[in-house]
């Protein structure tokens, strides 16, 4: 008799999942017919880039002089600094008497470059500088991705006394449309998120990320549970909730844009065309690359400034097929052209007021070989190669 109960019911919990599955499988052939899952894993790992989830433990968190930096959830995963920079050494660095120390300033391009001559236990830069001041070299990572102008202005002053030497390589996230319209262009990228303009934004933002992080939690156990791979509640149920994030998103974005204050902002792109917002931040990058190079020559702080290269610029480099497959962003196309065409112009400028500065636009265009791994500016261990043989011979000139 207790068999036949316990059968009776096994037999009944399994018709109602049966039922439940095809209920959600119908669900799901009416709501999600044109949204594939690549879509889907786009848009959500486009939100992680945006939370600052993209770089492992690492986050941004606001500085009220250097615009962010840095933090850490893992203190044993990543070496971020008691200032927030991705450096194994605190700050400020005490130098010994038979120490040079090196400050790359900029942001993700610069910090991969810096990582790369740190990590390289036979680094050519390193060793040429070690041959030609006699001493020990210190290269220290100042840059932060997605820094920009001014930010390296005020990191530079504020630790002036540390550097013997300023290698600064930036450019592309000075002309990237990045900024909210609601923000002044000299805010640094996400000041949506660090410097949120009302109150009610910080509750729907933390909004967003429970749902962000209740979608990443189901992901993550359809992976480690095969069979919930198949089940079409389990996917119903993770597509309602990519559908509520992405709509508490929208509203998010959009409600900032609507009722923040802008009457006292001097510039903002709310209005203005790519060309009138390039223009403005080309300038504001020539402004502050002015008076980096005033403050350092003042100091006696020898300096390199580089405009970084970018595979958006026409005739700059031969692409591969996989660059032109993956990493090239029609998004960006005009903003990232346009811009570089107004940093060139700036260049020139500066160059004639005395200002160390290179153009490396085209440093790859005799490289047809894959060396861009996105679609936004980065670039391989050939490219930092490539970059730093540039960066080598140049040092003869100011030390």
């Amino acid at each position: 008799m207790k068999t036949k109960t316990l059968s009776f019911y096994l037999l009944f919990i399994t018709i109602i999942v049966l039922v439940i599955e095809i209920i959600s499988f119908v669900a799901l052939s009416t709501f999600k017919p044109n949204v594939n899952d690549e879509s889907i894993v786009s848009e959500m790992k486009g939100l992680q880039f945006i939370f600052q989830e993209n770089q492992g433990d690492l986050y941004k968190v606001p500085h009220p002089y250097f615009g962010f930096t840095m933090r850490s959830k893992s203190e044993e995963r990543a070496k971020v600094n008691n200032y927030g920079f991705l450096s194994e050494h605190n700050f400020p660095y005490k130098k010994k008497d038979d120490e040079f120390v090196v400050g790359v300033l900029g942001g993700s391009v610069a910090d991969l470059f810096a990582i790369y001559v740190n990590s390289d236990k036979n680094s050519k830069f390193i060793s040429s500088l070690e041959k030609k001041t006699g001493k020990k070299v210190v290269v220290l990572d100042l840059a932060l991705g997605s820094g920009k102008q001014p930010q390296q202005f005020y990191i530079a002053s504020y630790f002036l006394p540390m550097f013997d030497l300023i290698i600064n390589i930036d450019g592309f996230n000075e002309i990237w449309h990045n900024i909210p319209v609601v923000y002044p262009q000299e805010y640094p990228a996400w000041s949506e998120f660090l410097f949120p303009l009302q109150e009610e934004y910080l509750q729907n933002y933390s909004k967003v990320i429970f749902l962000k992080d209740a979608y990443d939690t189901l992901d993550k156990v359809r992976k480690k549970i095969f069979f919930l791979r198949w089940s079409q509640t389990y996917e119903l149920l993770t597509y309602v909730i990519y559908q509520r994030t992405m709509m508490k998103w929208g509203e998010l974005s959009k409600g900032e844009s609507a009722s923040a204050d802008k009457k006292n902002f001097r510039f903002t792109s709310e209005t203005a065309s790519v060309d009138e917002v390039v223009d403005y931040n080309s300038k504001t990058w020539s402004r502050y690359t002015l008076q980096l190079h005033h403050l350092l020559k003042a100091q006696k702080v020898p300096y390199l400034f580089y405009i970084q290269p970018n595979q958006h610029v026409p005739g700059s480099k031969p692409l591969s097929d996989l660059e032109k497959e993956k990493f090239l962003n029609p998004e960006w196309a005009e903003t990232i052209e346009k811009g570089y065409v107004r940093l060139a112009e700036e260049h020139k400028g500066l160059v004639r007021q005395g200002v160390r500065v290179r153009d490396l636009r085209y440093l790859f265009k005799d490289h047809s070989e894959t060396l861009y791994l996105d679609n936004c500016c980065h670039f391989s261990s050939k490219g930092n190669e490539i970059m730093e043989s540039t960066i080598i011979p140049d040092l003869e000139r100011v030390l």
